[in-house]
């Protein structure tokens, strides 16, 4: 139903296939600017031995090969090839100005020195800035710690490696060669014919059974192999004045470099503009541009009404001016109006609800939203893209089995017939164990996606799409007029298509909804949870708390628990009308057990199975009340009465399931986020419950309280 072995094999060849690439760029750029392949030849040695180095520490500290600890290498690639790079180019330099009084070993010597002290100094800060994180604990350290070794190991390996080893290979690397024209391309064909057969054997263990005959690219490769031993017999070392690649880039740096000095008040617009960019992308328009929207502000004089107060998490009694600007709420909006027009608006303050109201009595209606610069905000990690969601959508307590059965076959037919879906399966219920305590309304199912690449395309309106084809097909090759439907759009119609009355929505992903389970115990990213001694209070506090969080931008998915309402039979036992008749208590009890309950008498053995066999009424007598009142008691005398006579049968409404935390009854409320960060969503939700309870909408009695936990908590104790 749900494997994931192929997203743990995507996840691992995606780094690994990162780390080769990197390793790769790595030597080309070593190439270009040099123009030496020997040079690259000692990177590229240099290079795997790091990496083989840092599986050696993870080996010794136990460090698991896992998404985090490959992620680490892939981080420090950049980082081991500078080391050798660094030693290399000295190296290179101090050969290229040819002094001839000094020989390779010194000159290899020389390079080396001069520049080992300034990589042990510069790695050292690296290695130091990487303490915290092995201090990180919970979660956070479990999968940090992981990066900060490989990351660690990565780095100091190439520190070893690049004043030890790349010293020693440039000695030999680098050593004239003086061999005839002849011999030269006599050696270079025999290497590239070796190359060339060891290549084809390789691709041919790699595609077993394949029809690819593997030749062509064996001989590029062999072809490849010849050159490059050409072009090492025939190099020279140049100084880096007359590299070719050198001067080309000192021809633009030097003039620009010119004009930077000689205009520098000028030069410094562009790395404020630079910084202030920055500033504004990670905090936000709100932050960045406070000192001008308190200036612009202090002309406002519009009072706001009681419901923008309302809005704005103020009290109503309080006099409060309207602001004329509030950056962060500016928003760019796409509204269609009553006849069916759209436009573009930038909504520059938080609107007042009787002005929302009135555009919406006028018919006209806002389309697409999206914040101008909110601030990238605050998370503890984005969530891997597992490629399937997890639809956990919850029933009131009445439902019984039916409904429920009912409401998942309707809802795994709609998400069938999306088009992106695989498979759906759904689950209802719980295991016939204590570490499972799902009602029946509970409901669970996995969705799984079919890969990206066929997705369905969206038509997009281009300014040039009604133009002729052959005059558009230019500009439709640089800006598509097709595109693939997003992974957010895919839940948007999900979320439609499941929409029941009654049934309570929450969409996540496996693995990421297991891992929130587990630490939160909440079946979504964050919630409440509500403390107190009485669960219909606790339900009711639930049930406000739900309804203010939806005005919580961002806050998506809101459900309250709804603890009390699960319907139940009541037997009260009249012990004075049981003495009048001689009937014993426990044969009343044994009784309603065995009637209503079941009881096993014995096993049907089949083999290694075994199955219990259950006696008790039909289903039909059971949910007949009238018909339970029926069922006969033995009296002291042997006579037998109804039921009825000694017992009074009621149907009362009880709670679902009991949860309890520090000897207090508790009770959940639990949302996820969508388009906004889960710190700043859960601080601008304990803004809008403090505000609730100061004006009143909120009421909590004494002894009652709440508390926000979820996948935020990692991120603020990190």
């Amino acid at each position: 139903v749900y494997d994931r072995t192929l997203l743990i094999d995507e996840t691992v060849t995606t780094l690994t296939d990162s780390i080769g690439q990197e390793t790769l760029i790595t030597i080309v750029v070593m190439v270009l600017f040099l123009l030496h392949v020997r040079a690259s030849i000692v990177i590229a040695i240099t290079l795997p031995m790091a990496v083989l180095m840092s599986f050696i520490g993870m080996k010794v500290f136990q460090v698991d090969a896992n998404i985090m600890s490959l992620a680490g290498l892939a981080i420090a690639i950049g980082e081991v090839g500078d080391m050798g790079i660094i030693v290399t180019e000295s190296i290179y330099r101090h050969i290229a100005k040819g002094d001839q009084s000094k020989s390779l070993f010194q000159k290899v010597f020389e390079g080396a020195s001069e520049v080992g002290g300034g990589i042990v100094t510069a790695v050292s800060n690296t290695l130091v800035s990487f303490i915290p994180v092995f201090f990180l604990i919970g979660q956070e350290g479990l999968l940090f710690r992981p990066l900060a070794f490989t990351k660690t190991f990565a780095i100091g390996a190439s520190v070893v490696v690049a004043l030890t080893v790349v010293p020693l290979v440039c000695y030999l690397v680098y050593r004239p060669v003086s061999l005839p024209r002849r011999t030269v391309w006599m050696i270079a064909a025999a290497l590239g014919v070796a190359a060339m057969f060891a290549v084809h054997g390789i691709v041919m263990m790699a595609v077993a059974g394949g029809r690819y005959s593997g030749w062509p690219m064996s001989a590029v490769i062999g072809v490849i192999v010849a050159l490059a031993f050409v072009r090492i017999a025939q190099e020279r070392f140049l100084p880096l004045e007359q590299n070719p690649v050198a001067r080309g880039i000192a021809a633009v740096y030097v003039p620009i470099l010119t004009w930077v000095l000689a205009h520098k008040k000028t030069f410094l617009i562009l790395p404020v503009a630079i910084s202030f960019s920055g500033l504004t992308v990670w905090l936000g328009l709100e932050k960045t541009l406070a000192p001008l929207g308190w200036a612009i502000n202090q002309f406002a004089s519009e009072p706001a009404s009681p419901e923008l107060k309302q809005a704005m998490h103020l009290k109503t009694t309080e006099p409060v001016t309207r602001p004329l600007v509030e950056f962060g709420r500016l928003r760019w909006q796409r509204v269609k109006h009553a006849d069916g027009a759209t436009s573009q608006r930038i909504q520059w303050r938080q609107p007042d609800p009787r002005e929302s109201d009135a555009e919406a009595a006028r018919g006209i209606e806002v389309v697409q939203e999206r914040g101008i610069l909110p601030g990238i905000g605050r998370e503890f990690i984005p969530p891997l893209d597992e490629g399937a969601f997890l639809y956990m959508p919850t029933l009131l307590p009445q439902a019984g089995l039916g409904p429920a059965l009912e409401v998942n076959s309707r809802q795994d037919m709609a998400i069938e017939t999306v088009p992106e879906v695989a498979s759906v399966v759904g689950k209802l219920g719980r295991a016939d164990t204590a570490l499972d305590p799902a009602a029946i309304g509970m409901i669970e199912s996995i969705i799984v996606l079919k890969p990206e690449s066929e997705w369905r395309q969206i038509p997009v309106k281009r300014w040039f799409s009604d133009w002729p084809g052959w005059l558009k097909a230019g500009l439709a090759w640089v800006w598509p007029e097709h595109r693939r439907i997003t992974k957010s759009e895919i839940l948007g119609e999900l979320q439609e298509k499941t929409a029941i009355s009654g049934v309570l929505p929450t969409f996540l992903q496996p693995i990421q909804t297991r891992l929130v389970m587990l630490t939160t115990g909440f079946r979504a990213m964050m919630g409440v949870k509500i403390f107190g001694s009485d669960l219909r209070q606790i339900e009711r506090i639930g049930l406000q708390i739900e309804q203010l969080l939806k005005e919580v931008p961002g806050a998506a998915d809101i459900v309250a628990d709804r603890l009390v309402g699960k319907p139940y039979l009541e037997f009260e036992i009249d012990r004075d009308r049981m003495a009048r008749y001689g009937v014993n208590i426990r044969d009343v009890q044994d009784i309603i057990e065995i009637a209503i309950g079941g009881t096993n008498i014995m096993e049907s053995v089949e083999g290694r199975e075994r199955y219990p066999i259950r006696v008790r009424y039909l289903r039909e007598y059971r949910e007949d009340v009238p018909e339970l009142g029926r069922i006969l008691v033995p009296t002291s005398s042997g006579a037998h009465i109804p039921l009825a006579q000694v017992v009074t049968i009621r149907s009362v409404l009880g709670p679902q399931d009991i949860k309890g935390e520090r000897g207090l009854l508790v009770g959940y409320v639990t949302m996820n986020t969508r388009d906004r960060d889960e710190v700043s969503v859960v601080e601008d939700a304990e803004v809008a419950l403090q505000a609730a309870v100061q004006d009143g909408r909120l009421r909590l009695p004494p002894g009652y309280y709440w508390e926000w936990s979820g996948q935020f908590e990692n991120q603020v104790r990190a």
